[in-house]
């Protein structure tokens, strides 16, 4: 009966330990939920377990995502752009560049990273020309005039955004501010500051008008050498000026073109083109051309460097035998077969003598005319008789009585 009894205990310990494995492996955790808990630091959403800290499909709590164009990722349960604050309404989260409005930045025209050409704007998510002609750094161009969105009440952070009556801007955000202690007689509370409107180039005549780059402001009015400006000019050296089409101020005040250049739509132009920084505009009566400093313009193309325009082609004088030292200098190919360093010889050597030294054109006197054969110089004979293997039957090889023009002419006797 005892060992009965022992074998009924032992039975019951076997499912009292099969029921404890049964538990733990219920209440175990894992990664991907399918024991139904989670380990530390993740919750279940739906069949997985996930850190509602860093999941951008669910930050801060299951279903919340964290998607384009608002955001691209999650921190500390809230949805991020670039590492920072999610976008707000009206703006794109660009990679790289954050949150922007791409209605009117410049650097994402219309989408992340369509950046418009320079001398245009952004409006309404499209290039346009810029109708301020370029504004200083720090200033945006906002229709047709250059503001600081910092601190324009009217363009306040961005173009067209305006604050209320009573409220000012500063640093972009439209505040309601006072001076204290009140300003005193003859100046006007701008923002925090007291100014003298009558003379103040950021608070000309009121706290929102701001003079634009060069003018001064003169009883309150902005004045550019007691001129005012129209749109799309300004203020360079005390002249309005049209910085559109200005040689001197061509985009922008003190940007000169260079010689040849013109001015249109604020960008220096060779013809029709813009000319490389390693180029210089080139022109030769009505033709205009880029080519590389140095050079020089022959017919409708740039010689290279060192070349000169002969006849219309591109050559050059140090080699050329037709123009050998310069345009039409000519080498005499009865003495010299080659020109080298701008001078005519006869294989390495000089050129052969045209005529002899004492009797010009007597065939074998003393220091008597030669003729350049296969690169050296022979004297003139029955056998070379004029030119190079021109051999006299007769066996005599006579020349003229002088050199006619600066040569000498032989003939067989």
């Amino acid at each position: 009966m005892r060992r009965a009894g022992e074998r009924g205990l032992g039975r019951r310990a076997v499912a009292a330990a099969l029921a404890l494995l049964a538990a733990c492996a219920t209440t175990s955790s894992d990664d991907d939920g399918s024991s139904g808990t989670c380990p530390s630091g993740r919750e279940r959403c739906g069949a997985a377990c996930v850190d509602l800290q860093t999941d951008p499909a669910n930050c801060g709590a299951c279903g919340t995502t964290c998607a384009a164009p608002s955001a691209d990722g999650c921190a500390a349960g809230a949805c991020t752009c670039n590492g920072a604050a999610a976008c707000g309404a009206g703006e794109t989260c660009c990679a790289g560049a954050g949150c922007v409005n791409l209605q009117e930045n410049a650097a994402n025209c219309g989408a992340c990273g369509t950046a418009c050409p320079a001398g245009q704007v952004c409006r309404t998510g499209i290039c346009v020309p810029d109708p301020c002609g370029g504004c200083a750094d720090g200033l945006a161009c906002c229709g047709s005039t250059c503001v600081d969105t910092r601190t324009d009440a009217a363009n306040c952070g961005s173009c067209g955004h305006a604050c209320g009556a009573g409220e000012t801007c500063a640093l972009g955000i439209c505040v309601t501010l006072e001076c204290s202690p009140p300003c005193g007689e003859g100046l006007t509370c701008c923002g925090a500051s007291c100014v003298d409107t009558m003379t103040d180039t950021r608070h000309c005549g009121t706290c929102e008008t701001a003079c634009r780059e060069g003018e001064s402001c003169i009883m309150g009015g902005c004045s550019c050498g007691g001129s005012i400006c129209a749109a799309g000019e300004s203020c360079c050296d005390g002249a309005c000026t049209n910085t559109s089409s200005n040689t001197a101020h061509c985009g922008g005040c003190g940007i000169a073109c260079a010689e040849n250049e013109r001015c249109a739509m604020g960008d220096c132009l060779c013809g029709t083109v813009a000319c490389a920084d390693d180029e210089q505009c080139v022109g030769v009566g009505s033709t205009f051309l880029c080519c590389p400093l140095g050079a020089v313009v022959c017919g409708s193309t740039c010689c290279a460097a060192g070349e000169s325009c002969c006849s219309g082609r591109c050559v050059d004088t140090t080699s050329d035998l037709a123009n050998c030292g310069g345009c039409g200098n000519v080498c005499d190919t009865t003495v010299a077969d080659r020109c080298t360093a701008g001078g005519c010889r006869c294989g390495s050597a000089a050129a052969c003598r045209r005529v002899g030294l004492i009797f010009p054109c007597v065939v074998g006197s003393p220091g008597g005319a030669q003729l350049c054969c296969a690169g050296a110089c022979r004297d003139v004979s029955a056998t070379d008789c004029g030119s190079c293997g021109n051999t006299c039957t007769s066996g005599t090889c006579n020349g003229s009585l002088v050199p006619v023009g600066d040569r000498c002419l032989f003939f067989c006797g």
